[in-house]
């Protein structure tokens, strides 16, 4: 067989896939990049912006792992992709009817595990469309078109807060900016859970079974998972010292609109959109640890240097 003939059959992923991570990325734009701003217009303090980002990431940490051994398990992917979009991004519009920053962590809270089952469902489901030797380039292709359209969902968001107040009753002045927003977040979210039902999963391997191993066995023993995961909770302990402050900063000590702070999250989209598929291609070449260790170490120094110099500013 020809190479030519190896590279037309490379299995690539397929339109309804493109579809689904777009309209999910779009539900995600809208509200996400404003959630920490939503609970500054609260009134949370400190402590609750920190309670906050922590339930946030409590479910997704611990409960991906079983959800994902149970797909396994099942050998389906779809029913759990379908039932995480629908149920966590239909939350969102419950946001609106939080009354104080402890309901708001409460349904947080809740969302988070219910998006938990998606997203190890989702990376199984899409990770057995294609080869690979070319996982690299289609995973890069596709957070450039998700990416664009979270951008796209953000700067809308930032755009629609400008002029809420011509088709939403003011029954408190600063919660009328979320409405709409959390709203769509809530629509399509149901329609991005009806399409991905339409995805051929790849059909399951009866002579392939998987087991979940156990976590304390496989942390005891030495080598690259453990180190990875070493790695990984020293980062996220890191940055969760900052995370919390960010929204403060935008919102009460820089005094951010919704529109500047959507165009702050989409500075950042705009890179990952700029650079996803060249880098997608050369880990493909390189191999991955090279390219996570060259993401992790020299740009947060840029980062802190180009912040401090903006806080001196201001």
């Amino acid at each position: 067989m020809t190479e030519i003939d190896q590279t037309a059959e490379k299995q690539k992923l397929p339109r309804n896939v493109y579809l689904v991570g777009a309209l999910t990325r779009f539900a995600d734009g809208l509200y996400r990049p404003f959630l920490q701003t939503f609970m500054v217009d609260m009134g949370a303090s400190f402590a609750e912006l920190g309670a906050f980002r922590s339930v946030g990431n409590i479910a997704p940490a611990i409960l991906q792992p079983a959800w994902g051994a149970k797909s396994d398990q099942i050998g389906r992917r779809k029913p759990f992709v379908a039932f995480g979009t629908f149920t966590g991004l239909f939350m969102v519009f419950l946001f609106l009817w939080a009354e104080t920053p402890f309901h708001m962590i409460i349904l947080y809270g809740i969302q988070s595990l219910l998006l938990s089952i998606q997203i190890p469902t989702w990376l199984s489901l899409i990770g057995g469309l294609m080869d690979k030797e070319n996982r690299g380039d289609e995973l890069g292709k596709l957070a450039i078109v998700t990416s664009v359209t979270s951008l796209a969902a953000t700067i809308f968001t930032g755009i629609l807060a400008g002029f809420s107040w011509l088709w939403m009753p003011a029954i408190e002045l600063w919660r009328v900016e979320y409405y709409l927003p959390f709203y769509l977040t809530a629509v399509i979210g149901i329609v991005a859970s009806l399409i991905s039902l339409t995805i051929n999963e790849k059909p399951p391997n009866p002579n392939d079974k998987r087991e979940f191993p156990q976590l304390r066995r496989i942390l005891s023993e030495p080598g690259d998972f453990r180190r990875f995961c070493g790695v990984t909770v020293f980062f996220s302990f890191a940055m969760s010292m900052a995370w919390p402050y960010f929204a403060v900063v935008q919102r009460d000590f820089l005094g951010f609109s919704l529109l500047e702070v959507a165009f702050a999250s989409g500075i950042m989209t705009v890179f990952i959109v700029a650079f996803s598929m060249q880098f997608g291609r050369l880990s493909d070449r390189v191999g991955r640890k090279p390219m996570i260790l060259f993401g992790r170490q020299p740009p947060i120094k840029v980062k802190y240097l180009i912040s401090s110099i903006i806080l001196r500013h201001y």
